[in-house]
C-alpha cells in the first residue's frame, strides 16, 4: 500500500491509494444491541462498532465510544469519528449490508 502525505498547521493526513476493508459481524441479542462488528482496513483492525435496533425496524451503526462523566452527567466520547457525513453514510451502508447478509 502506498501513501501520499499531506501536512497543514493542525493535521497530518495520509491517504491510501488502494485500501481493502472487511467486516466481521457477531450477532448478539442484548436488548437493542444486535451485533458487535470488527472492521479491518488494510492491516488495521478496529473493534467496537455496534448495530443498534430499537424495534422501529431501522438499525443504525454506533461507532466505538467510551463512557465519560462530565459535570456529573454520563456522556459518550466517540473514539472513531468520520469527518465527512457522506463517508459516514457510505460506511454505515456497507456495514449494515454485511450485518443483514449474515442474519
Amino acid at each position: 500500500m502506498e501513501f501520499e502525505e499531506y501536512k497543514d498547521s493542525q493535521t497530518q493526513v495520509m491517504e491510501a491509494e488502494q485500501t481493502t476493508y472487511g467486516f466481521s459481524v457477531k450477532h448478539v441479542d442484548f436488548g437493542s444491541l444486535k451485533a458487535l462488528v470488527t472492521v479491518t482496513i488494510g492491516a488495521l483492525e478496529i473493534r467496537g462498532f455496534k448495530v443498534i435496533d430499537d424495534g422501529r425496524g431501522f438499525p443504525w451503526v454506533s461507532s466505538p465510544s467510551r463512557e465519560i462523566f462530565r459535570g456529573g452527567k454520563k456522556e459518550y466520547y466517540e473514539i472513531v469519528r468520520f469527518t465527512s457525513p457522506e463517508d459516514k453514510g457510505a460506511f454505515d451502508t456497507a456495514l449494515l449490508k454485511a450485518y443483514h447478509a449474515k442474519e
